[in-house]
């Protein structure tokens, strides 16, 4: 099914008679701009290519018939292509939601971790938390007791 917006079909008519006609950097420039166009508006692959085929035809009416049946065989190309780019772009989406929330996570468990280290007469007291990978389950946290004594508990996940 070609795209029903006739500007865009206007412009890239423009576009194909003169590529075909000079071959132009220029031309090749337009058709990148085209191509980031029909992202943004999500037009599919094969949508693209049934518009493309209607030009053609218009533009080169004497197209040979074996090169019209062709793309018959690119319009099932690119549905397949169109349904894989789909769940692609989507696991990228779930990917990027994901690094996210596990940013979120590292920073808050980062305010977990006690900032002061503690203060003790006979010892210097430092610690290290380096993560694994972005965030890590250890918690650590100082406790003093009555007699002021010092202890530190780790937990580790």
């Amino acid at each position: 099914m070609p795209i029903t917006d006739h500007k865009l079909e206007l412009s890239y008519k423009r576009i194909l008679k003169d590529f075909l006609e000079n071959q132009s950097e220029e031309s090749l420039y337009e058709a990148q701009k085209i191509s980031k166009f029909l992202l943004e508006q999500k037009i599919s692959p094969e949508e693209f290519v049934s518009t493309h085929f209607k030009i053609l035809n218009e533009v080169l009416p004497t197209l040979d018939k074996k090169v019209q049946d062709s793309f018959d065989l690119l319009l099932e190309v690119m549905m397949g292509y169109g349904l894989a780019y789909q769940e692609h772009q989507i696991l990228r989406n779930r990917q990027q939601e994901l690094e996210s929330e596990i940013d979120v996570a590292a920073n808050m468990q980062q305010t977990l971790l006690p900032q002061d280290k503690p203060k003790a007469q006979f010892i210097d007291v430092g610690v290290i938390c380096v993560p694994a990978k972005k965030m890590s389950g250890d918690y650590y946290h100082y406790v003093h007791d009555d007699n002021k004594g010092l202890g530190w508990r780790l937990q580790i996940l």
